[in-house]
């Protein structure tokens, strides 16, 4: 499986195994541990990083059993960015504990230009506007200047009279 550099992945869940790469020294006395070994390839295999610090427990059956199988993994570049990556403090009346990662990452943070709202547009004003401008500034000669020309004034009247949207910072950027 080829990974593409430029992109950067979180894997969270049950996985249900155990190893001693996050269940701690505990597990690898147990015939349980080496079940882990495929997340482990998997980790080794496109460069994950365990996020929970190692033992941390995330299961627990009525004092009986606690053990470590909810894990969070994450890319390198990810990893470092981790401010913390604890137990969630809230327990909820499960035998699971959920898993409460917070990152510093830095965002995208688009320029969103207002538009021309022309569906409010005042026409009216606008049509007036453009008698104004066209008696008001001399006409050009040549075709071309004709077209500037004309392409100017239109675009002045109608940002005079024509209302700028609102962007909100969540619109998709096409």
């Amino acid at each position: 499986m080829a990974i593409d550099p430029g992109h950067e992945f979180i894997v969270a869940g049950d996985f249900n195994r155990h190893d001693s790469l996050w269940g701690g020294d505990r597990v690898a006395e147990t015939s349980r541990q080496g079940e882990g070994e495929p997340i482990v390839d998997f980790m080794a295999h496109v460069d994950l990083q365990s996020l929970l610090p190692r033992e941390t427990i995330t299961y627990e059956r009525d004092g009986t059993a606690a053990t470590t199988i909810y894990l969070s993994l994450a890319t390198t570049r990810l990893a470092d960015e981790r401010i913390r990556c604890t137990l969630w403090p809230e327990e909820y009346g499960s035998d699971h504990r959920h898993i409460h990662t917070t990152y510093s990452v830095r965002t995208w943070e688009g320029a969103t230009e207002p538009k021309l709202m022309l569906k409010e547009a005042d026409w009216e004003k606008v049509r007036r506007e453009l008698s104004t401008l066209k008696t008001s500034r001399p006409t050009p000669e040549g075709l071309n200047e004709m077209a500037e020309w004309l392409q100017e004034i239109v675009s002045e009247a109608v940002r005079k009279h024509c209302p700028l949207s609102r962007p909100s910072p969540y619109a998709k950027r096409w």
